[in-house]
């Protein structure tokens, strides 16, 4: 963003400290089942399923 034409700010993504493999699996455990079927459903009622 400028001002004048002079920088006044930045806009970038905060740093995050790394995730640990234990909770990167945790995470991963609970993840839904996905019905690769009703997926494939869902995708072509919204998108043309020509494509």
């Amino acid at each position: 963003m400028t001002r004048d034409g002079h920088p006044v700010a930045e806009l970038r993504p905060l740093v995050r400290r790394p995730l640990s493999a234990g909770l990167l699996l945790e995470r991963w455990r609970r993840l839904p089942v996905v019905d690769p079927v009703r997926l494939r459903e869902d995708i072509d009622s919204v998108l043309d399923p020509t494509l």
